[in-house]
């Protein structure tokens, strides 16, 4: 699991089954209530996507070969469900080479980085006459999928 900024609050706890924020036009929008509402609505995605998909399931794509000469495994681009999320992968041609005298599970593995502007520079605010222009904005959760086997 990545590690957030230290700077990052997130008070929510699916276990107190909130559904919904209603902010008061006398109260200061914090950035907590904004990290905790997009928890809640990350929660109901998972929850409806995990009810039509198994962790691990492609949604588009992924169609398997294996070249028994080079023991190279290639899968074309496509989608899968992992982790909480449908993960878009590209065409994978090689460096997935499994063994021909043995079982093997084929399957993706999740890395999960936090991306600042110093990383990206898109992630500075470009939004003219506003006193944040210039200014890095919110971090962000980037994952990416790779292919990968192990012995059954």
């Amino acid at each position: 699991m990545p590690v957030y900024p230290t700077e990052y609050s997130n008070p929510y706890d699916n276990t107190k089954q909130y559904f919904h924020q209603v902010f008061k036009h006398s109260k200061p929008l914090t950035q907590r209530e904004l990290n905790e509402l997009q928890s809640m609505m990350d929660n109901k995605r998972i929850d409806l996507i995990g009810a039509l998909f198994s962790d691990g399931s492609l949604t588009e794509g992924g169609e398997v070969a294996l070249d028994t000469g080079t023991r190279d495994i290639s899968v074309t681009a496509g989608k899968v469900y992992a982790g909480g999320d449908i993960i878009p992968f590209t065409e994978v041609t090689s460096g997935v080479t499994v063994p021909l005298d043995e079982e093997v599970q084929l399957g993706v593995f999740i890395t999960e980085t936090i991306v600042d502007a110093l990383t990206d520079s898109d992630l500075y605010d470009d939004t003219p006459v506003v006193y944040s222009n210039g200014l890095e904005s919110s971090v962000r959760l980037k994952k990416e999928i790779t292919w990968g086997w192990k012995s059954v």
